[in-house]
């Protein structure tokens, strides 16, 4: 796979967006433009600035928060169970049947809402719970938008902004959408309802995040979870993801090599899996290549993801990757140093014990390679 190839793959914006942006921002500035002489902001230009960055700033915390709140709502309604939330780098979570609060930055992740499906056998309704954070979105949109036409001067020009800001998150959420390499929620439901893989796989990950938060690894889990789809099965990003958790459910199990290979099949075929995920594959394959001392195919791959490993650089398989290539590729003693200390200072921070355990068996068969290579 070359370097253009896993750009283009992972980053991929649809065209649709970008006349949903013009328009949406578009109309703002015409208004803004019909409505100069009230707001008159040359009276006070230092005031008029300063509302208009701060719409901006707290609009899209407001509009980020809100939009998972919907999806939170929603969700409760129609039967699912509370698994975590974030908002930006600050995330409540439920272990051992309380509720965890925590700051934990993941880059390219401002809001998420996980919720567990209803129980065996009861309806999984989909519809409200991945459209609830467009829902809030749209209905703050209409308050905000007829909030404006009720002020004058700067607090008018302070709620349309809140209200374009909000229109915008409801149509780049609620219409079918891939976004930087990843779908939005109307994609998802799209996929959903036309894709009885995706509705599967729906299910799954929704399952596999209550259970990878009350402690339980991958690979105790039931196999059933972790059957590969056929590749044509994979048409969408939530089927896809299926992919990427069989992979993952192989390295667990410590089948480096067939994980490799599955791997190697997965992304060869260019299905439409997130940016993230086809970067932790990536980082995945790095390691299964060292450890069959394939150190050039390694550095390649390193290559490749260049981007993800600076953006993700204080995540536990990100080091670990960066400690395998300063060990086994450029045997850099000072990098593998840093790479260890800072895993280590992550693996201290990191509230659950069985996700870490797992890489800390892989930094060992790091060093259990690298002692044969000495020898």
């Amino acid at each position: 796979m070359k370097k253009s190839d896993v750009r283009q793959l992972t980053r991929r914006t649809d065209p649709l967006m970008w006349p949903i942006t013009i328009l949406t921002f578009g109309g703002y500035g015409v208004l803004l433009g019909l409505n100069l002489p009230a707001i008159q902001p040359w009276r006070n230009l230092p005031a008029a600035l300063a509302v208009y960055i701060l719409s901006l700033y707290l609009g899209i915390l407001l509009c980020t928060v809100a939009h998972e709140l919907g999806h939170l709502a929603f969700g409760l309604a129609t039967g699912y169970r509370f698994v975590s939330f974030r908002a930006f780098s600050l995330i409540w979570e439920r272990r051992d049947g309380r509720i965890h609060f925590e700051r934990k930055p993941l880059p390219g992740m401002a809001g998420q809402c996980l919720m567990a499906p209803p129980p065996d056998g009861a309806p999984m309704p989909v519809a409200l719970y991945n459209l609830g954070g467009a829902i809030v979105n749209a209905v703050l949109a209409v308050a905000f938008g007829a909030l404006a036409a009720a002020l004058r001067g700067l607090p008018m020009l302070f709620a349309a902004g809140m209200a374009t800001l909000n229109l915008y998150f409801a149509l780049v959420n609620g219409v079918p959408l891939r976004v930087s390499g990843m779908d939005n929620d109307g994609a998802n439901l799209r996929a959903i309802r036309r894709n009885p893989t995706a509705l599967r796989a729906f299910w799954t990950e929704l399952s596999l995040s209550e259970q990878l938060a009350r402690g339980r690894r991958i690979k105790d889990l039931p196999e059933a979870w972790f059957v590969m789809p056929a590749i044509e099965e994979m048409s969408d990003g939530m089927s896809a993801e299926l992919g990427a958790w069989a992979c993952a459910r192989l390295m667990d199990e410590g089948r480096y090599e067939e994980a490799n290979a599955a791997m190697i099949r997965l992304l060869d075929s260019n299905v439409p899996i997130n940016w993230i995920n086809r970067c932790g594959l990536v980082c995945n394959r790095i390691f299964c290549e060292l450890l069959t001392g394939n150190a050039g195919e390694a550095e390649r791959l390193a290559s490749t993801i260049q981007n993800f490993l600076r953006a993700m650089r204080k995540q536990p398989h990100v080091l670990r990757t960066q400690y395998a290539l300063a060990k086994l590729a450029t045997h850099s003693d000072k990098e593998a140093r840093s790479a260890r200390q800072a895993f280590e200072r992550c693996a201290k921070a990191c509230p659950q014990a069985e996700a870490i355990e797992a890489e800390w068996e892989r930094m060992r068969l790091i060093d259990a390679r690298a002692g044969t290579l000495n020898e």
